[in-house]
């Protein structure tokens, strides 16, 4: 399967409503999804957790350690769906939070798929002194790290004491800006 995107600007603000109203108009024209951000997911949650879980298709059918960012918790929430649709035998999810408490809201998610589990849930967001405005830098293998999510998850990670087995990182994105544009 083959996916795709055209991006294009539709508005000089980046307020949500004057994007959403401007994208509208194009998806009736041209009968394009619109793929909104933030924590939307009551309204799309098959499209958007599906098209996460898929993505689980591709990684090693047995892992000790899987660690992830969690901000919405909707990332977070599609991985674990795909763990259960295809048969991933993970010891332990860890969900790093940048945000408040996310917890009730991906467990309701995963009961509606048949696809709840445990997790270790560290809250970095709760930690006296935490900020989420106050980037931090990390990179690995040429690959920086998105400095709000990523990057606290892999500075977090370096005092985990997890170490040895067989661990993977789900990175969901970059710093931004370092992409060299094609």
């Amino acid at each position: 399967m083959k996916y795709g995107a055209r991006i294009h600007i539709a508005a000089r603000s980046g307020r949500h409503n004057i994007l959403y109203a401007r994208a509208r108009a194009i998806a009736e024209k041209t009968g394009a999804f619109i793929v909104q951000y933030g924590i939307n997911i009551m309204d799309y949650r098959d499209v958007l957790l599906q098209a996460v879980a898929r993505q689980v298709e591709n990684i090693p059918d047995q892992i000790d350690d899987l660690i992830m960012v969690c901000g919405s918790g909707i990332t977070s929430t599609g991985v674990m769906v795909g763990l259960k649709q295809y048969g991933k035998r993970v010891r332990r999810v860890h969900l790093v939070a940048t945000a408040p408490d996310r917890q009730t809201f991906i467990h309701g998610n995963l009961q509606q798929y048949g696809a709840d589990r445990d997790f270790i849930y560290h809250s970095l967001f709760s930690q006296p002194g935490f900020s989420y405005e106050r980037p931090v830098q990390a990179s690995f293998g040429g690959i920086a790290f998105h400095p709000h999510y990523e990057a606290k998850m892999m500075q977090w990670l370096k005092g985990s004491g997890i170490t040895g087995g067989k661990v993977l990182i789900w990175i969901t994105g970059a710093e931004p800006g370092t992409a060299k544009q094609k």
